[in-house]
């Protein structure tokens, strides 16, 4: 109370009139809120799969292509007229088998698969008559062994020429 006047100096508040639009949510908007929210979970979801199935994909690559880059390097390490270096059949075009599944190679604890095409190139003449070749074109072709849907997704082809030290016209 004032003193001066008698009269109380508590005001008093009418409810409705100030405080309607400091309201909480409604149950409606809380639940469109909430399945807004899971459907942008699920879909993050979905590239978390994505981006797994991805990487093991690029794992199972890597290491296919080690294995070829060995068997290429072998290939490669050997003399320019040397037995293993012969032509293909067909012209190339019939893969000659280095490694399959009852001989595999490893990489690790899996086991693959590799192919070899030779085609020869750069056929030279010689003197006295006929011709001689100086370049090979090798092709080497790896997968893992297993179904047929991992082998397309894992299979790896590398190319690369060998050359002999004769010279020859370019």
């Amino acid at each position: 109370m004032c003193e001066a006047t008698g009269k109380s100096s508590v005001k008093v508040r009418r409810s409705g009139t100030k405080h309607a639009a400091a309201q909480g949510f409604t149950l409606l908007e809380t639940t469109i809120a909430l399945l807004v929210m899971m459907f942008v979970a699920l879909g993050v979801c979905a590239l978390f799969t994505y981006s797994i199935n991805y990487n093991s994909g690029a794992n199972d690559r890597a290491a296919a292509l080690a294995v070829a880059q060995q068997q290429l390097e072998q290939l490669r390490s050997l003399p320019f007229d040397h037995a293993l270096l012969a032509q293909t059949p067909n012209n190339g075009a019939t893969a000659t088998t280095i490694c399959d599944a009852s001989a595999p190679c490893y990489n690790g604890t899996r086991a693959y698969t590799v192919d070899k095409l030779i085609v020869d190139q750069n056929s030279v003449p010689v003197s006295g008559g006929g011709t001689r070749v100086t370049m090979k074109r090798i092709t080497v072709r790896t997968a893992p062994i297993g179904s047929a849907v991992e082998w397309a997704r894992t299979a790896v082809s590398i190319t690369t020429q060998h050359t002999t030290v004769l010279q020859g016209p370019y």
